[in-house]
């Protein structure tokens, strides 16, 4: 029975440890940095601060396009076309950030935006997202990142 309880024992702290290392610290609040810069890019509309948070090689799936944009040149103009509007701001609620080792992270949680076009008329929309993340030559970068609206009451 005693050997019994401390295999018990030692199998709990071994599941335990794993999750310990999972978080290096600071990376989840070097994750919440990037997700504020993404936010104050598309504020400013500042299509090269935007571009240097995604890798070249990366997937968006944004949420008022259809299809998948390869790459950091289609996402970069993806995000012009919002900034040829007088006013458009980008907003994240209720964040969720996990680490994993100590080279990725996935952020999720939602977000909206309001969109003012040249006649004063404003758009918000309401969607979430979800962001996959790499350290890579010591830097965070996007290597994916999924945007939708949310779904309409009936």
């Amino acid at each position: 029975m005693k050997s019994l309880t401390y295999l018990f024992v030692w199998l709990l702290l071994l599941g335990m440890v794993p999750g310990a290392w999972a978080q290096a610290p600071g990376a989840a609040e070097e994750i919440a940095k990037l997700r504020d810069q993404l936010a104050k890019a598309f504020t400013a509309g500042d299509v090269d601060a935007i571009g240097a948070l995604f890798t070249d090689d990366t997937q968006f799936f944004g949420a008022l396009n259809p299809f998948r944009m390869d790459g950091k040149e289609a996402v970069r103009a993806y995000f012009a076309g919002f900034f040829q509007l007088p006013t458009h701001t980008l907003v994240f609620r209720q964040p969720s950030t996990r680490i994993y080792g100590d080279t990725t992270a996935v952020d999720n949680g939602y977000f909206h935006t309001t969109l003012v076009d040249a006649k004063g008329q404003t758009t918000t929309r309401f969607g979430r997202y979800s962001t996959t993340y790499v350290k890579q030559g010591g830097k965070w970068v996007i290597v994916n990142l999924h945007g939708s609206r949310l779904p309409v009451s009936p």
